[in-house]
């Protein structure tokens, strides 16, 4: 399997030495073998083209104008590496709106090389990667054909008026690609700021179908036309989606916004598909560890994990072993599937068992993620929440904890859950200036999240601590 890392790359549009300004930047995403994807806005008109990957060696390409669309109504093209990377092609997606029911697709992300990620090191001045989730919620901008991918995260002083992204903060960001789930279903093109401070437009793969020559442009993206990707959402709706995901999307919504989390996020990707099984996140009060768990469990991890998850509420008297059941049977069930089981825990382990099978052999990881462990209200007789995670984990399955550094973790706790959780690994803090904005409505506490430093591994379970800082600007 290719790594999504290898594949998104910057595109840089030389216009000549007469032109101002004389290059253009944007982003793109390899398809597959030497084709790269992109938006026709960031190449039109430019006399060379080149790419850059992480490794930021220059790679030449060429451009084709049969493959470039026009920006106002198809805003795609594809442009041809000189070198063939090997790469096989894509799963692609479509997004289905003839739904009888509102949907919305969570788990969207896309990476991209914008200005804002410039830094000058060693002397040349050098863009680096941002990585952004959200959702797309299906009936949105029916009239354009368009679609809204509304991220958790955005830079700092966005223009005010719907302008292409040469002349807003998302400058570099045209043509990054966009994935639901693993499934790539468009590129970015531009920033609608009327739409909300967060609101990036994506122009969908289907509106190749515009094109004369639409028949041409498929092969080179490895599909077989239109007909050929996958609808997102399951055609009219056939599977009701467990409840809990209501309350992650209500959970998601009312955290707020983050700031300056990339490096964690980074590292719990990272660590969603090594093969560690634990990892316990301490921090105290307001330290935006549930922030920072629903945009792991809606948005933040790479297209081939599968996450569960529970998140525990003494406010919502929703914080026990038989809510946590309640909650994570009938997702792990969806995950496979399956019509959901009445709820207790040998059906739990079961699930997780055969969740955990299914994983490693799609070469896919499984995600648990449980938050606030330390609001367990542990009824008398029950046990706690803690007892019944997982033994089995690590490989393809994994289990992301968050609490405060007390109440101890619990009695019933079994020794090989136990193993590492003793070991704390402490966090620095994160710095107090950035360019992420919380928002304009959105509180300051979202800022307080402090940056992980990767630890060493010293057991299959690692403890990771959050101090908490005191309250950042919601912009710089």
């Amino acid at each position: 399997m290719v790594a999504l890392a290898d594949r998104v790359i910057e595109v840089i549009s030389d216009f000549g030495p007469s032109a101002s300004p004389r290059y253009r930047y944007g982003s793109g995403c390899v398809m597959a073998g030497r084709t790269v994807l992109t938006a026709a806005h960031a190449v039109m008109g430019a006399e060379t083209v080149c790419v850059r990957g992480r490794d930021k060696r220059r790679r030449a390409a060429r451009v084709d104008p049969s493959y470039i669309g026009n920006p106002e109504s198809v805003d795609l093209a594809l442009i041809e590496l000189d070198e063939d990377t090997g790469f096989p092609a894509l799963m692609a997606a479509a997004v289905d709106r003839s739904s009888a029911v509102p949907e919305v697709i969570d788990r969207c992300h896309t990476v991209g090389y914008p200005s804002f990620k410039e830094r000058t090191t060693k002397g040349a001045v050098v863009r680096d990667t941002v990585g952004v989730g959200g959702h797309i919620s299906v009936l949105g901008s029916l009239v354009s054909e368009l679609l809204t991918l509304q991220v958790t995260a955005s830079p700092r002083s966005l223009p005010q008026h719907g302008q292409p992204l040469a002349q807003s903060e998302w400058s570099g960001m045209s043509g990054a690609p966009v994935w639901a789930g693993e499934y790539l279903i468009g590129v970015v093109t531009e920033h609608a700021a009327r739409e909300g401070t967060s609101a990036l437009t994506v122009t969908p793969l289907t509106h190749l179908e515009r094109l004369d020559n639409a028949g041409v442009w498929w092969p080179k993206l490895g599909v077989e036309g239109v007909a050929g990707l996958t609808r997102l959402p399951a055609l009219g709706g056939e599977r009701r989606r467990p409840a809990y995901t209501a309350t992650l999307r209500a959970i998601h919504a009312r955290t707020p916004l983050l700031l300056n989390r990339e490096h964690e996020l980074t590292d719990i990707a990272a660590f969603a598909v090594s093969d560690q099984g634990y990892r316990w996140m301490v921090g105290d009060a307001w330290a935006g560890k549930t922030s920072l768990a629903a945009e792991v469990v809606l948005g933040a991890m790479p297209p081939q994990v599968r996450v569960v998850a529970y998140f525990l509420s003494r406010r919502e008297a929703d914080a026990d072993s038989s809510h946590f059941l309640a909650a994570v049977v009938p997702q792990l069930a969806y995950l496979l599937d399956e019509d959901p089981p009445d709820p207790d825990l040998h059906v739990f382990r079961a699930l997780w068992e055969r969740a955990t099978g299914w994983a490693a052999q799609h070469d896919r990881h499984l995600l648990l993620v449980v938050d606030a462990l330390d609001e367990d209200l542990q009824p008398q007789g029950s046990p706690s929440v803690a007892a019944l995670l997982p033994t089995l984990a690590g490989g393809a399955a994994h289990v992301l904890v968050t609490s405060r550094p007390h109440p101890e973790l619990p009695t019933d706790l079994p020794s090989i859950t136990r193993c590492g959780m003793s070991q704390r690994c402490p966090f620095g803090r994160a710095p107090r200036q950035g360019q992420w904005s919380s928002g304009p409505d959105r509180r300051s506490r979202s800022s307080s999240a402090a940056t992980i430093h990767k630890p060493t591994w010293l057991s299959r379970c690692s403890v990771f601590w959050l101090p908490r800082p005191g309250r950042w600007p919601s912009t710089i």
